[in-house]
C-alpha cells in the first residue's frame, strides 16, 4: 500500500471510513537514506480492494511533514491535515500548518494549502469535522516564546467558500493560504521558499544552482552545489573547476608545461610539449621512428629527426659527403659530387671510349678519364696519332681522312728525321738528305740535286743546295738573288 517503495519507510499513520464502508488513510513515509518525509493517501473499499494507492498530498521541498490527521465528511469527502518542518529534530524549526480536501475518490478538491502566517515551533493539528463539512483544527506552537516552553493552543475553521483574508480568492477557488493576501494564484512566484502563486511549486523558476568555489578563482566545482534564489558566499554559477584547491588551475588559466591539465580542458600539456627524437649515435641528429613528447629536450635526444642512420655519429645531414658507397650526409644520394666518370681503355693507348664508361671514386682497372678516342680496338688511333694522307682511315681522332700536306708514311710526325739511316722517321715522306730538316745536318753536306739553288732564301742559307759544290752567293745561280747583289 505504500507503493511498494524499498525506499521509504512508513512512520506514521490514520485511518477514517466513510458511510459506504470504505478505508482513507493517510501515512507519513519517510526517505530511508535521508530525514525529508511527505503524506500519501490510499483509499481501500469496502471488499478490500485498492482503489487509490501511493497519492502525495504533500510538496516534499526537502522539508519533513508530520501529523496527517483524516477525518470524512457527509459528502464522503476526506479532510486531511497536517504539518510541514524543515529539519528533524531541530529545536529552531519553522512549523507550519496544511489542509487538503480530496472527494471520495481521491480527486483533490483543496490542495496543499498553507493555514499558518508566521513561522513557529509546534505539534501535529489535530483534525475536527462539523455537521456542514467545515473542518476545525487546533494544535500549539512557541511562536511568543522560547522553543518548547511555554506553548499556546490556536484554532481555526476552515471555511473553503469565504476569502478570509480578502485577496478575491477562498480555498475552494485554488487559494492555497487564505490567511495571507499576498498568497493566491494570482499572485508572483518570489524567491522566499513558499508557494506564492499557488501552483504546488514552491520558488519555481527563481531558484539556480550555485558551485562552492573554495579556492576563490571564480570556478565553481561541479561536485559541490547548492540551490537558492541568490549567490550564497563561497559559491559561483560557474561549474567548470577542475580543482578547486588551487587557484592557480582554471578555466580562464594558460596551459603550462607541467604535467597538469592547468586549463581543465582535459588534456595535459596540450600545445606546449614538443616532439623529439631519439639520438643513439650522440651525433645531434634524431632518428625520426623513435620519438617522445615532452617539454624539453630528454637527455639522449634530439630535437630534430633528420638522421638517417643512427648507429654510426660519421652518418648525418652535417657529415661530408666521401666516396665510399653510403649516403653519409643524409640528403638521400649516395657518393654525390665525389665521384668522377671514366672511359673503357680496351687498346691501353690512354684514350678512353666516350660511349662505355663507368662512374666510380677512383679509374678502375682498364679505364681513363679521356674520353676521345675514335678506335678503342686500335691503339694507333687516337687523337696523337699522325694521320697518314688519304688512306681512308682517321687515325688522329679528328674527324676527316687528311688529303692535303705531307703525309705520315713510315714514322710519326712527332720523331724527328735521322739523316743517314734510310728512313723517314718524321713521317713527311722524304728521307735522310732528301728531307728538308736534314739540309744542314753533316751528313748532308752537297745537298741533292733535286734541290735548287738561287731560290728564296737557298742563297744565304749556307747549304749546296743544288749540289754543284757552290755555296750561296759563289753559286752563279744566285747572281740574281738579292742576298747576293
Amino acid at each position: 500500500m505504500s507503493g511498494n517503495d524499498p525506499n521509504k519507510m512508513v512512520v506514521r499513520s490514520e485511518i477514517a471510513v466513510d458511510s459506504l464502508g470504505n478505508a482513507h488513510i493517510t501515512w507519513t513515509a519517510q526517505e530511508i537514506s535521508t530525514t525529508i518525509r511527505d503524506i500519501y493517501y490510499s483509499k481501500i473499499t469496502s471488499s478490500g480492494s485498492i482503489a487509490v494507492d501511493y497519492l502525495k498530498l504533500s510538496n516534499s521541498n526537502g522539508s519533513v511533514h508530520w501529523g496527517a490527521g483524516i477525518e470524512v465528511d457527509a459528502n464522503e469527502d476526506v479532510h486531511v491535515a497536517y504539518a510541514q518542518f524543515t529539519v528533524y529534530d531541530d529545536p529552531e524549526n519553522k512549523y507550519h500548518v496544511y489542509y487538503t480536501k480530496l472527494d471520495n475518490n481521491g480527486g483533490v478538491l483543496i490542495p496543499y494549502s498553507q493555514l499558518t502566517v508566521q513561522d513557529a515551533p509546534m505539534g501535529g493539528p489535530g483534525l475536527g469535522l462539523d455537521q456542514n463539512g467545515d473542518a476545525h483544527m487546533i494544535w500549539a506552537d512557541g511562536r511568543e516564546s522560547v522553543p518548547f516552553s511555554p506553548w499556546k493552543a490556536y484554532y481555526i475553521k476552515v471555511c473553503p467558500d469565504t476569502d478570509e483574508d480578502g485577496d478575491g480568492w477562498t480555498i475552494s477557488e485554488g487559494d492555497c493560504n487564505d490567511s495571507d493576501p499576498n498568497i493566491n494564484p494570482d499572485a508572483t512566484e518570489v524567491c522566499d521558499g513558499v508557494d506564492n502563486n499557488c501552483d504546488g511549486n514552491v520558488d519555481e523558476g527563481l531558484i539556480n544552482a550555485y558551485y562552492n568555489d573554495n579556492d576563490g578563482d571564480g570556478y565553481g566545482n561541479p561536485d559541490v552545489t547548492l540551490e537558492d534564489c541568490t549567490v550564497p558566499s563561497y559559491y559561483v554559477t560557474d561549474n567548470t573547476d577542475c580543482n578547486d584547491y588551487n587557484a592557480g588551475i582554471n578555466p580562464g588559466t594558460t596551459e603550462v608545461c607541467d604535467g597538469v591539465d592547468n586549463n581543465c580542458d582535459g588534456n595535459v600539456d596540450e600545445s606546449v610539449t614538443n616532439t623529439y627524437y631519439l639520438d643513439a649515435d650522440g651525433d645531434g641528429y634524431g632518428d625520426l621512428n623513435i620519438t617522445l613528447e615532452d617539454c624539453s629536450v630528454p637527455s639522449g635526444y634530439a630535437a630534430n629527426s633528420t638522421d638517417c642512420d643512427d648507429t654510426d655519429t660519421s652518418i648525418n645531414p652535417g657529415a661530408t659527403e666521401v666516396c665510399d658507397g653510403v649516403d653519409n650526409s643524409c640528403d638521400g644520394n649516395v657518393d654525390e659530387s665525389v665521384t668522377n666518370t671514366y672511359y673503357r681503355d680496351a687498346d691501353g693507348d690512354g684514350y678512353g671510349d666516350p660511349n662505355n664508361t663507368v662512374v666510380d671514386c677512383s679509374a678502375p682497372s682498364g679505364y681513363v678519364t679521356d674520353d676521345t678516342d675514335c678506335d678503342d680496338a686500335d691503339p694507333g688511333i687516337n687523337p696523337a696519332a699522325c694521320d697518314i694522307k688519304s688512306n681512308g682511315t682517321d687515325e688522329d681522332c679528328d674527324g676527316s681522312d687528311r688529303t692535303k700536306g705531307k703525309a705520315c708514311e713510315g714514322g710519326s710526325s712527332g720523331d724527328p728525321e735521322i739523316c743517314d739511316d734510310g728512313l723517314d722517321n718524321d713521317g713527311d715522306g722524304d728521307t735522310d738528305c732528301d728531307d728538308r730538316d736534314c739540309r744542314k745536318d753533316s751528313a748532308c753536306d752537297g745537298g741533292s740535286t733535286d734541290e735548287t739553288e738561287g731560290k728564296g732564301q737557298t742563297c744565304s742559307d749556307g747549304v749546296d743546295n743544288d749540289g754543284d759544290g757552290q755555296v750561296d752567293c759563289a753559286d752563279s745561280d744566285c747572281s740574281r738573288n738579292r742576298a747576293c747583289r
